[in-house]
């Protein structure tokens, strides 16, 4: 009688069990259809801003602007500079429904994505206008600011698809009660994904850049002036 009960105990154990995982397993698919009929909203700005040019620096300000930017950097000659201070903000609006199984389901309702420049050319005051070594170095720089124009705009197009594609992968949380935390997790996770991406950016552009600022480059400019 006693071995009859532990066994008719066990096994209404092992389907609760069962059951919980179920339920559990089907609340998930419910967040998921839920989320597929109400998408998250992704928006990424960006904008070049408003292009200075500083003509007043000397050669040694320059190179400390320069070295501010870049501690590690090592510089000889400098005549001009394109500072563009790239920099990303992002805001995460999560949200949280109760899905029929009396489940929470939570997921990023929208994310916006602003990505900005701040672009400063300096060209060295040491350099007379319109000579050959200030239309050298004013062609220079304003390659330094087409590659960064092409280098936000795709940033732009990869931020969308990466945290699209980072959405479908990961899917929404699910939990019994603790939605709050969930809400933070959404935040965090995104907001950590947003800078992986914006710092990805940043280095791409940077290698772009490496491209026309060495030493044989350098030399080769400037046999093309004899002023």
């Amino acid at each position: 009688m006693s071995r009859l009960f532990i066994l008719i105990l066990c096994a209404c154990l092992y389907s609760l069990q069962s059951w919980a995982a179920s339920s559990f397993e089907y609340s998930v698919k419910e967040c998921k259809n839920w989320v597929a009929e109400n998408p998250p909203k992704i928006e990424v700005i960006y904008n070049y801003g408003d292009l200075h040019y500083d003509y007043e620096k000397s050669p040694d300000e320059i190179k400390q602007i320069y070295l501010e930017d870049n501690p590690n950097g090592v510089v000889e000659r400098i005549r001009g500079l394109t500072q563009l201070s790239a920099r990303a903000s992002v805001s995460i609006d999560p949200e949280t429904v109760m899905l029929k199984s009396e489940r929470y389901c939570t997921y990023p309702k929208k994310i916006e994505v602003k990505l900005l420049y701040t672009p400063v050319v300096y060209i060295s005051n040491r350099l007379k206008k319109d000579s050959c070594q200030f239309n050298l170095t004013m062609r220079h720089e304003q390659t330094h600011l087409q590659f960064g124009h092409q280098a936000l705009r795709d940033a732009a197009k990869d931020m969308r698809d990466n945290l699209q594609q980072y959405i479908e992968t990961n899917g929404p949380f699910v939990s019994k009660d603790n939605y709050e935390a969930d809400e933070q997790k959404v935040v965090q996770i995104y907001t950590n994904k947003v800078e992986q991406i914006f710092n990805d950016f940043r280095k791409n552009l940077e290698k772009q850049n490496s491209r026309i600022d060495t030493t044989e480059n350098y030399k080769k400019e400037a046999s093309y002036c004899r002023d």
